[in-house]
């Protein structure tokens, strides 16, 4: 099925199973260090006291779970549920930051309040001037 894909979408040479095993136990080598099940490390770097940043993008209104569903993201934006996206669901917080653009923004379809609400000629302005494009499709953002 892999190789299906590597070829159909990748445009790749398919791979055989000994070459593929071998690719993954280089990325394994190379990568292990890193890996760690966070949940287990950040229960136990709060436990020692020390401090934990938690970061979440988007907004509320694009919160999985009290967002303009479905238009909306694939994580808990709102502070209170960091722990709960970090694995540290027992965890509360005890200092939260919020940092927020004076308007909103969105890349795509669907419901967007207030959209439409200014000039064309505004909105690109403001387009330029905040770098409201789509991070991963370069898209204007509305």
């Amino acid at each position: 099925a892999k190789n299906l894909e590597l070829a159909g979408c990748y445009h790749q040479e398919p791979m055989s199973y000994p070459a593929l095993l071998t690719w993954c136990e280089e990325q394994a080598e190379l990568f292990g260090p890193y890996i760690a099940d966070t949940g287990e490390y950040l229960e136990q770097t709060v436990s020692e006291g020390k401090k934990v940043v938690l970061e979440a993008q988007l907004g509320a209104m694009r919160d999985i779970d009290y967002g303009i569903f479905p238009y909306t993201s694939s994580s808990s934006t709102i502070s209170a549920y960091g722990p709960i996206g970090a694995g540290i669901p027992g965890k509360s917080l005890d200092h939260v930051i919020g940092v927020l653009k004076a308007y909103s923004t969105c890349v795509g379809a669907g419901p967007f309040v207030a959209e439409h609400a200014m000039s064309d000629d505004w909105e690109e302005a403001l387009r330029k001037a905040g770098g409201e494009y789509g991070a991963a499709t370069g898209r204007p953002r509305r």
